[in-house]
């Protein structure tokens, strides 16, 4: 790179005076001083006009750029404006929704509430009727096996009663019986 760079530089600089503007008189010898006064008069008269074009240029560029930036100023301006309006709005908007969102959030927690209080009356009551149905079959259970103690009391009684006359029998049989150590007489 700096082979392209510095000789393309030296070539600039030993080319500028040969491409500067030439006085009138070039290649005809040494100007006497008007010559060379009137020289130097056109060139501060070019060098003024030239000036004067570019203050003037300057100036239009400026006038420009300020009307630019005057009317970019008020076009911020207007969507800065329209920007705060759209936030407003949108802040609006979330608050409305929001606030929606919360009274959403009541009714729901509400009809759980409900719903709540009615699932444990219903509870309560399911609850009622099975120990309502507990009790019932509690009692006919206890009525059955009362009965089922009754009969077997009376199967008892009746073994019982069984077993006295067949007692009876024997010891009436065995007393009318000789007994077996008496074997002589009567």
């Amino acid at each position: 790179m700096k082979n392209i760079v510095l000789p393309a530089m030296a070539a600039a600089l030993i080319s500028a005076p040969a491409l500067a503007e030439k006085p009138e008189w070039a290649g005809q010898g040494k100007p006497d001083r008007a010559a060379v006064e009137a020289h130097v008069d056109s060139m501060k008269a070019k060098g003024k006009g030239k000036s004067e074009e570019m203050k003037d240029k300057a100036k239009s560029m400026r006038d420009e750029h300020k009307q630019d930036a005057d009317g970019k100023k008020d076009q911020g301006k207007a969507k800065l404006k329209e920007m705060k309006d759209e936030a407003k709005g949108k802040s609006e908007e979330m608050k409305d929704k929001a606030k929606s969102k919360r009274d959403e959030y009541k009714q729901m927690a509400e009809d759980k509430k409900e719903h709540g209080k009615d699932k444990l009356q219903g509870m309560k009551d399911q609850a009622m009727d099975k120990s309502d149905d507990m009790k019932g079959k509690a009692e006919s259970m206890r009525d059955d096996q009362s009965s089922q103690k009754d009969q077997k009391i009376d199967k008892m009684k009746e073994k019982a009663d069984t077993a006295k006359q067949a007692s009876q029998e024997k010891a009436n049989e065995a007393a009318s019986e000789k007994p077996w150590w008496k074997f002589w007489g009567n």
